[in-house]
């Protein structure tokens, strides 16, 4: 396969191996859902409180289990609650 620049190549050389780690995956991964529970609790700190935050705060934390669980079952419902 032929490359249209060498930038493209390298990232491409550097992300699918990463992607291809399952550990450094799901570390990053629960870095991300760190983060969106840090913004949750910061955003129901605001004068807008609503229960958007509330609910993303139970979607994140319920990330965190199944992550920590390993439970195939429980990743498949939390990407099921992403998407809707």
């Amino acid at each position: 396969m032929l490359c249209c620049c060498s930038y493209s190549c390298s990232l491409r050389e550097q992300i699918l191996p990463f992607l291809r780690d399952y550990d450094r995956l799901q570390s990053f991964a629960i870095i991300l859902i760190y983060i969106q529970i840090g913004c949750t609790l910061v955003g129901s700190l605001g004068a807008l409180y609503n229960g958007v935050l509330l609910i993303n705060l139970g979607i994140a934390l319920f990330a965190l289990v199944a992550i920590e669980c390993r439970n195939q079952k429980i990743l498949r419902t939390y990407a099921v609650l992403q998407v809707t």
